[in-house]
């Protein structure tokens, strides 16, 4: 538990060795699922670090007691955020191919998790300069955050939306996804300006 308040407190160094406490613990009580979920955090707070190279290795081992555990939510999340380390390292073609995976996973679909996954695919096409079908990702990421009324998530679609109208010459539909943009952005910023929350959102700040 304490790992998770590090977490969502960006105290991601102090995260780590808690999380590494966790995993002895599991390994020795031979609790593979428990330690999936360990790997899968261990993996989390190394990529925010940058340290990609642990990150990868972790979320990879994530995802492999995942599948062996069957439990279709962690392994969705695995792809979304091994996915999404691709993206950050620049390495599009792998990271189109783990968000399609998170989307078209068949045992388990968790509508966040859609939602994250069109969002990393939108983000993926813009920079592949493939801003036609990144415009239809991204819609489909915002109209799911919507739905779900997830801030974090409504601010990422927005804000890919907004550089995607703006690159295809639609200014107006630009400005207007960079306001909503904005404006959760701002209403994020207050909300952990003056809230401390013991609860941690397992892959992206809140």
């Amino acid at each position: 538990m304490r790992g998770l308040v590090y977490l969502g407190q960006d105290r991601f160094e102090d995260a780590i060795e808690e999380f590494k406490k966790a995993l002895v613990i599991n390994r020795q009580a031979k609790d593979s699922l428990r330690m999936a979920a360990n790997y899968f955090n261990i993996g989390l707070c190394q990529g925010e670090l940058k340290k990609f190279d642990s990150a990868f290795l972790n979320l990879n081992k994530a995802l492999l007691q995942a599948r062996k555990n069957k439990s279709g939510h962690l392994t969705q999340m695995s792809l979304n955020r091994i996915g999404e380390l691709n993206y950050v390292s620049e390495n599009y073609s792998q990271a189109l191919i783990f968000f399609d995976s998170a989307l078209y996973f068949k045992d388990y679909q968790d509508d966040w998790e859609k939602s994250f996954a069109y969002s990393g695919k939108a983000q993926t096409l813009y920079q592949l300069k493939q801003y036609a079908s990144a415009l239809i990702n991204a819609e489909q990421s915002f109209t799911i955050a919507r739905k779900l009324n997830v801030k974090w998530d409504i601010e990422r679609a927005a804000n890919i939306l907004s550089k995607c109208y703006a690159a295809l010459g639609n200014y107006e539909e630009g400005y207007h996804y960079q306001a909503i943009a904005r404006n959760y952005r701002d209403s994020l910023l207050n909300e952990k300006k003056t809230i401390t929350s013991t609860t941690c959102i397992y892959r992206r700040k809140k």
